[in-house]
């Protein structure tokens, strides 16, 4: 009976912690720089940022869908901003653009700033 007790208590401590593993998703540096305007469907995997030989700002972000039926289509719209934070007027007028993500799968999304003076960014995702 007492190993009967110590099994089931084992399993009350430990499933969760099985089952939220499958969902823990990595510290992301940039993390803070992604807006999302509803639930998205899908994990972030990596967000990363560079000057390319253009000394243009260059970022990359993989995404990893959560779905296991549907294909999702996710908007995006990338604010570049200056050295002092201010929204550069070449994205202003930037409308959403949108890509398909397929069923359990990752993408990656590559954008690069248009204005050499882009020093910071911020992406606003939603599910569309």
């Amino acid at each position: 009976m007492r190993y009967a007790l110590n099994l089931f208590a084992m399993l009350i401590v430990c499933v969760p912690f099985f089952i939220s593993g499958c969902n823990v998703q990595p510290p992301i540096e940039n993390l803070h720089k992604v807006r999302f305007n509803n639930n998205v469907p899908f994990n972030i995997v990596s967000l990363q940022s560079r000057r390319n030989n253009n000394g243009l700002l260059e970022i990359e972000m993989v995404l990893h869908s959560r779905s296991w039926w549907f294909d999702d289509v996710i908007g995006y719209q990338i604010d570049w901003l200056d050295g002092s934070g201010f929204l550069l007027k070449s994205s202003q007028q930037s409308p959403y653009k949108s890509f398909t993500l397929d069923t359990n799968r990752p993408f990656v999304l590559k954008e690069i700033a248009t204005d050499n003076r882009a020093t910071d960014f911020i992406i606003h995702l939603e599910d569309l």
